[in-house]
């Protein structure tokens, strides 16, 4: 596996991106929601 981008620059770890990838995710979700279930 290749290094992870930023760790040679001293940048956080990955770990710290997870909520803001949980924030699109769940945008994304609530974006998609009403079209995957009509019925709502």
């Amino acid at each position: 596996m290749s290094v992870p981008a930023g760790a040679e620059a001293g940048e956080p770890p990955i770990e710290l991106d997870r909520s803001a990838v949980a924030e699109v995710a769940g945008a994304m979700l609530v974006a998609t929601l009403p079209a995957l279930l009509p019925g709502l």
